[in-house]
Order: C-alpha cells, then structure tokens, then sequence
C-alpha cells in the first residue's frame, strides 16, 4: 500500500505554516488522526520533543516513530488505519532526555455542541460559567480537563500551564463559528 504522506503534507501545506506560526484557527483540522484512504495519519505539534511515537489508547499496542518535519516542531506518522484507534497516545523524548506521555488532545471532538454555542452568542445563557473556563472531565473513560475561553477579538489562544513548558505554541486551541 502506498501510504499518502507526501500528498496529504502538499494539500497541507499553508496551513503547517500558519500552524507553526502560530496564526491557525481551527489546530483540530490538522493535529491528530485522519484517515486517507486505507492510511491513517496522525500528526503532533509538540515544540519541546526530540523524539516522537504514537500508539493506540489500549495498553500493550506497539509505538510508532514519528517523523519530524523539516524546520518545524510538527511530527508525522502515516501507516495501516487499523494500527491506531481510539484516542491515541503520544510519548516523546524531551531536551534533558525526560521521557513524557499523554493522550492527544486533538483525538477529541468538541465537548461543548453547537446549540450550546449558539445561545452563549446570542445572550441566552444563564449557564455559562458552565461552558467557559477549565472544568475536570472524564471523556470516553479518560481522565482530563476541558478548556474554552470566550475571546473575539484574538487572533490565537492556547492552553499553557508547566505540563507544555508555558509554551502558547504548545496546545492551541481552536475558534468555534462566530462566537
């Protein structure tokens, strides 16, 4: 099988950049696994990483190398669909040789619906403490938590905190619609 790699990287390419730059809207459109095909292809941005694997969420799958792209802090891993499924895991090799893991944040959908949006934006919500702000959740039987922020005239927000080195290129977010 002839895995996509090069091709999916060339329909990706402006938005790598703005990824790395830090000016994407929408991080979720590209990190994480997407199918192509009968390929599977699960890319990471992880700036303090020296080395990358992934793997399955299941507990004794096999890891696979990622590999870094030229210049950038962005890792790839392109391979059969069914190696990886469910929400992965990453593990990467920091600077000082750390050994670090986690799951991805971008294996997730969003937790909070479009109509939920839709009355926060038009004034209608009364719950909104309950949308906004960092709320412990427990997502498919994973421990985490769930941020969002309401921010209309940003042009990036990011999740920072010593788990990614209070590092905004680390954990960017994504916009939702006009809210």
């Amino acid at each position: 099988m002839s895995l996509p790699r090069a091709e999916v990287l060339r329909s990706l390419d402006s938005d790598l950049r703005r990824l790395i730059d830090g000016r994407h809207h929408d991080p979720h459109s590209l990190l994480g696994a997407r199918r192509h095909g009968d390929a599977l292809i699960v890319i990471a941005l992880l700036p303090h990483a020296e080395q990358v694997m992934v793997r399955s969420q299941a507990p004794g799958e096999p890891w696979f190398d990622m590999t870094r792209l030229p210049l950038s802090d962005v890792f790839i891993w392109s391979g059969n669909a069914a190696a990886i499924s469910g929400h992965h895991r990453l593990r990467w090799r920091d600077p000082a040789g750390a050994l670090r893991e986690r799951f991805d944040a971008y294996s997730f959908a969003p937790l909070i619906d479009d109509a939920a949006l839709e009355r926060f934006s038009d004034g209608h919500d009364a719950t909104a403490w309950q949308l906004l702000g960092a709320h412990v959740r427990i997502v498919d039987g994973i421990d985490g938590v769930q941020f969002a922020v309401w921010a209309p005239n940003a042009e990036r927000v990011s999740v920072v905190g010593p788990f990614c080195q209070w590092d905004g290129r680390a954990l960017p977010m994504r916009s939702r619609g006009a809210s």
